[in-house]
C-alpha cells in the first residue's frame, strides 16, 4: 500500500500511520461515513509485512493445503461446483443505525463464504437467488477448479433462466438501453456447438455437391501404361 501512496501527490498520505490518522481524524471518524478499515489498517501497520512468519504461514502452507483440498474433493466426488449462499445473512443495517428485524451471528459481521475462493484462487460467480420475506436479495454462489470458468458461466446462466429470480430494483429506473429487442430469437449457448457442426456439415455436402457437377461436365478415363518401368497416366476423354 505505501508504494501505491508514494506515487499520489503531497496533499496525501505516505504511509500507513498517517492514513490511519487521517481517518481517525474528527472529520472522517465523527462524520455520516466514518472507516470501516481502521482495524485493516492497525493490524497492517502492527505486522511485519511479508516477512511476517503467520504471512510466510498461510502464503506457503495453509493456502495451497486448502486449495488442494478443494480441487480434491470435487475430483473425488466427481462435482463441477460448490454451490453455497455467496454470504451468510441478509444485507446488514447501514452504519449508525439500527434494525429490529435484521437477524445475524453474535459477535463479528457475517463471514462471507465466497471469500475462500478468491484467496486460494478458484473461480466463482455469484448469481440472484431470491428475496427474504422483507424483500432483502439474497445470492448463491458456484466455485469451481482452476480454469473452469466456462462451466461456471454456463451452470450460473441455466440457474438464471431456470429461476428467473432477478428483479429491477423498484427505487430506481431502467437503465437507458437496458431493455434490448432481438430482431430475431437468439439460441440459447448450449445450441451454438451444434448449430457450428451442422453449418459445417451443410458447406461440406455443398461443396461435395458442386464437386461431383464439375467432374461430371469434365469427366476423363485414366489409363495406366507400362514404359521402361515407369507408371504414366494418359487422359482419355470419356464417352458418357
Amino acid at each position: 500500500m505505501e508504494e501505491y501512496l508514494a506515487t499520489l501527490g503531497p496533499a496525501y498520505p505516505k504511509t500507513v500511520q498517517e492514513l490511519i490518522a487521517v481517518l481517525e481524524s474528527p472529520e472522517i471518524a465523527g462524520s455520516d461515513t466514518p472507516s470501516s478499515i481502521l482495524g485493516t489498517l492497525r493490524r497492517s501497520a502492527a505486522s511485519a509485512g511479508l516477512t511476517d512468519p503467520n504471512y510466510v504461514n498461510v502464503a506457503e502452507v495453509l493456502t495451497p493445503l486448502v486449495r488442494e483440498t478443494l480441487i480434491g474433493t470435487l475430483d473425488s466426488l466427481d462435482l463441477d461446483t460448490f454451490l453455497f449462499p455467496t454470504v451468510n445473512s441478509f444485507a446488514r443495517p447501514l452504519f449508525g443505525t439500527t434494525d429490529p428485524t435484521f437477524v445475524s451471528y453474535p459477535g463479528a459481521p457475517p463471514a462471507r463464504q465466497v471469500e475462500f475462493a478468491s484467496s486460494v484462487g478458484l473461480p466463482d460467480i455469484t448469481v440472484p437467488a431470491g428475496f427474504s420475506a422483507s424483500g432483502l436479495p439474497m445470492t448463491l454462489s458456484f466455485t469451481g477448479r482452476p480454469y473452469s470458468e466456462s462451466t461456471l458461466l454456463g451452470l450460473a446462466y441455466s440457474f438464471e433462466q431456470a429461476t428467473k429470480f432477478r428483479a429491477p430494483s423498484p427505487l430506481l429506473p431502467a437503465l437507458a438501453g437496458e431493455v434490448i429487442t432481438a430482431p430475431q430469437p437468439i439460441p440459447e449457448p448450449e445450441m451454438i456447438p451444434a448449430l457450428v457442426v451442422f453449418g459445417a456439415g451443410v458447406f461440406a455436402a455443398k461443396r461435395r455437391h458442386n464437386r461431383r457437377k464439375s467432374i461430371s461436365a469434365n469427366s476423363f478415363d485414366f489409363t495406366a501404361t507400362k514404359s521402361n518401368d515407369l507408371v504414366s497416366a494418359a487422359p482419355v476423354a470419356s464417352r458418357s
